[in-house]
């Protein structure tokens, strides 16, 4: 018995085109990566952990490019004068983030 089904489904359609989407033409899966991409530019993060355990916080979150899963966050040192620096990092690569919503 062979299993047949019709492409032109709607539904079949829909559902083919969201798991193509996930898997194969959107690499950026995984918590953190959902977690930027809702979350509103200018938020202010406390702690953000990268899987190197690099502390990139305290920071603002500036931007989200779900094309290339790349976070941008600038943060300014302290001291006289303090300098704005900006860190792009990959949403895969993210251990822990820490924001009061």
């Amino acid at each position: 018995m062979a299993l047949r089904f019709n492409v032109d489904t709607p539904l079949l359609d829909a559902s083919l085109n969201a798991s193509l989407n996930n898997s194969i033409l959107n690499p950026c899966n995984g918590t953190f990566c959902f977690i930027f991409s809702r979350l509103i530019p200018g938020t202010n993060l406390e702690e953000i952990i990268g899987k190197s355990g690099t502390d990139y916080g305290p920071a603002t979150f500036v931007s989200f490019d779900p094309t290339s899963c790349a976070v941008t966050l600038r943060r300014t040192t302290f001291g006289t004068p303090g300098t704005t620096i900006t860190t792009v990092i990959d949403c895969t690569n993210i251990e822990s983030v820490s924001y009061t919503s």
